[in-house]
């Protein structure tokens, strides 16, 4: 791979990220780099509900059977 190929996929993988962490609620600044992502994702502090797993609200005790895939609990 060149570099240049390289600073693409970083920079791409940089938006995808800004992309999510918007979709979850974060406040995304206008200059959307890597030395801004932190704030990013601290911004994040207090806004996700800790028992919502892709949109999935579950609580303790609380069997559940996906569809398709799979669901992973930790905790």
């Amino acid at each position: 791979m060149s570099v240049q190929s390289e600073i693409n996929r970083i920079n791409q993988n940089v938006a995808n990220t800004y992309t999510s962490l918007s979709g979850l609620g974060a406040t995304v600044p206008s200059s959307k780099n890597s030395d801004n992502l932190p704030a990013t994702v601290n911004s994040l502090n207090g806004k996700l509900d800790a028992d919502t797993v892709d949109g999935w609200h579950v609580q303790v005790g609380t069997n559940v059977t996906p569809k398709t895939g799979h669901l992973t609990f930790i905790g």
